[in-house]
């Protein structure tokens, strides 16, 4: 039977189509991969990977097929049209847009749609001229870019897994007996949210088990109010001032500082993250350098459609108006992050392990884990919840009334207990394992939330205990006693120290003491801040402006640029509602905090100026 010229214009229609979305594919992914190799190149908003260059064609490949259709049911109807001509030119210019808008910084919508027009208008006169030589082109070359595709998957996949395995056997060989660790980050919680700090509701139980034969520090602070500084801080015993992640002049963590990940490699330590905020925890933070297994893109489908220029320009949107109960695309839950760390447990080998674990299960917006929505009071719609809400916190967003707020407290709460279910569950996989005993376990939060303490929503907006007051809980090696309560305050900065010290890494490999082994006193008050921060195409300010804070005792003193200071005493104001700084009463102890932080700060200035040293003992300068 011979194919009619309709279906030879269709069946070139597709295939054309196709052709179009792997060569647009391929020259995203090779462009997005590029500048996700030079650090600080790519946002929380385009942050990559290397499966990119895969991903990238599938999506486009279909998608393309599909919106050929219509065109197709179009050309049937008014054959006399060059649809085909006109179709490679729209085409041509979505992936002329899309490829100028990728970085996000460099081209404006504007400019983006202009270049991408002038790519359908150059498209479309040369098909003019070569619409002939340009199908022979698609028909010889098609087989090769649908193969060269193939390769591409399947050779980085086993190129991925081959190296980790290499890279596995190539680790030094380690003393008998040494510990794991097990770094469990809760991403957003505030520490007087769980029931094991005495919040009302029973939020969680499982991690109220663990602290009965465990360390809690019922005042353990954050370096920071957001996410990047605060992780930067705990993986590098760093304060915010010294590793500078997240700051206008630096969007990631660079290489001045060891990491955790790297001096525990160094000595023989097999090392996994496993990461759910993917905007600020992800490879292009450099929170991953130094860890052999690093799983933050690509582990659904959504999410890898959101890798994608035209799926991230589409799917933002489609669920920000489409959807009453919208959340983050491609949102990993605790179990699924848990799920994924026992499976690389597992293929360990016997190596002690160093597994780091970031859940975002509590952070905006508030979607309990389902068969946990409704626990603590009936759902009420807030109706379409915007901005942040999707991937970054709006500053400006205005306290909403007592109703709403309550149902998002309500909503939070669910969320905390079934990430406390999840943790139950690791917890007893781990004990099934017979590993439990033998792993330093840690439970900390980068930073907390307000609910509109302050006439402030969310976080990264301010050094009041809501936003840096965090559960920190340290279950030692072997130990099976009753449990320890802390009161004095100490710093999540700290938790490197005390790992280094836990694994036997030569004293000094981090700043700091360990949390563990200086108990019961600790020296010296806790240092906090908040600075404006990068972002694209701009800076996005703090609500109560740049601050510092010290904590000592049962007093915090926060310091704003401009000379305009804040003190609370926690002990008496827990909610820190009472500003004392104008009391002659308390006029010694803000002198004193004053001079504190001139203290901190020229320590924190010279930093900078002196060498560095890693955990091997080696020298680098910082650059």
């Amino acid at each position: 039977m011979r194919m009619t010229r309709n279906n030879t214009a269709e069946l070139n229609m597709f295939q054309l189509a196709v052709w179009a979305g792997i060569i647009g594919g391929l020259a995203e992914g090779a462009l997005s991969f590029s500048l996700s190799l030079i650090p600080g190149m790519l946002t929380w908003r385009n942050a990559n990977s290397a499966p990119i260059l895969f991903v990238a064609p599938v999506f486009y490949a279909p998608l393309f097929l599909l919106a050929t259709i219509p065109i197709n049911m179009a050309a049937r109807r008014w054959p006399r049209v060059n649809w085909e001509r006109g179709w490679f030119s729209v085409l041509a210019g979505v992936m002329g847009f899309c490829l100028a808008i990728l970085h996000g910084m460099v081209f404006s919508y504007s400019t983006s749609f202009i270049l991408g027009t002038a790519a359908a208008v150059v498209s479309y006169r040369y098909l003019g001229r070569n619409q002939s030589r340009f199908h022979q082109v698609v028909r010889k070359t098609f087989p090769s870019v649908v193969g060269l595709v193939l390769a591409i998957g399947f050779g980085m996949l086993g190129g991925i897994y081959v190296d980790e395995k290499l890279t596995l056997d190539r680790l030094p060989a380690v003393k008998a007996n040494q510990p794991n660790v097990v770094l469990l980050v809760m991403d957003t919680e505030r520490a007087d949210h769980l029931s094991a700090y005495g919040y009302p509701r029973l939020t969680t139980p499982h991690i109220d088990s663990l602290a009965q034969h465990a360390v809690l520090f019922e005042q353990a602070f954050s370096a920071a109010p957001w996410t990047l500084p605060s992780h930067a801080s705990i993986m590098t015993g760093r304060k915010s001032n010294e590793h500078g992640a997240g700051t206008r002049t630096l969007w990631n963590l660079d290489d001045r500082f060891p990491t955790l990940a790297e001096s525990l490699s160094k000595v023989g330590y097999a090392t996994g993250g496993f990461v759910s905020n993917l905007f600020w925890t992800g490879r292009s933070t450099g929170l991953n350098r130094g860890f052999l297994h690093y799983e933050d893109y690509f582990r659904n489908p959504a999410d890898a459609v959101n890798r994608t220029v035209l799926g991230r320009l589409l799917l933002f949107p489609a669920i920000e108006w489409l959807s009453s109960n919208n959340d983050i695309p491609g949102r990993r839950r605790a179990a699924d992050i848990n799920a994924e760390m026992l499976r690389w447990i597992d293929g360990t080998r016997g190596h002690p392990f160093f597994a780091f674990a970031n859940y975002n299960d509590v952070h905006q917006p508030y979607r309990p884990a389902k068969g946990y929505e409704g626990r603590f009071g009936s759902v009420r719609s807030v109706g379409n919840v915007r901005g942040l809400q999707i991937g970054a916190w709006d500053q400006d967003q205005a306290v909403p009334p007592a109703p709403v707020v309550a149902n998002l407290i309500a909503r939070y709460d669910e969320s905390l207990l079934a990430m406390d279910h999840a943790i139950g569950a690791l917890l007893d996989s781990l004990r099934s394992r017979k590993l439990l005993d033998h792993t330093l376990f840690i439970i900390v939060a980068d930073h907390g939330e307000h609910f509109g303490e302050h006439g402030i929503m969310a976080h990264g907006q301010s050094l009041y205990g809501q936003e840096i007051h965090v559960p920190l809980i340290i279950r030692d090696i072997g130990v099976d006693q009753p449990g320890v309560r802390v009161a004095q305050p100490v710093s999540s900065v700290d938790i490197a120290a005390t790992i280094a010290e836990r694994v036997g890494l030569p004293p000094g490999a981090f700043p700091g003491s360990s949390l563990l082994s200086s108990l019961p006193g600790r020296p010296g008050p806790v240092f906090s801040e908040v600075k404006t921060r990068a972002r694209p195409k701009g800076f996005r300010t703090v609500k109560t402006g740049q601050a510092e804070s010290l904590i000592q005792g049962e007093w915090h003193f926060i310091s704003h640029t401009g000379g305009v200071s804040e003190l609370y005493n926690r002990a008496t104001d827990p909610d820190e509602l009472t500003n004392l700084s104008d009391s002659a009463q308390y006029r010694n102890i803000l002198s004193n905090f004053q001079g504190e932080l001139q203290t901190f700060q020229k320590a924190l200035s010279t930093v900078a100026l002196r060498p560095v040293s890693d955990s091997a003992g080696l020298k680098k300068t910082p650059q």
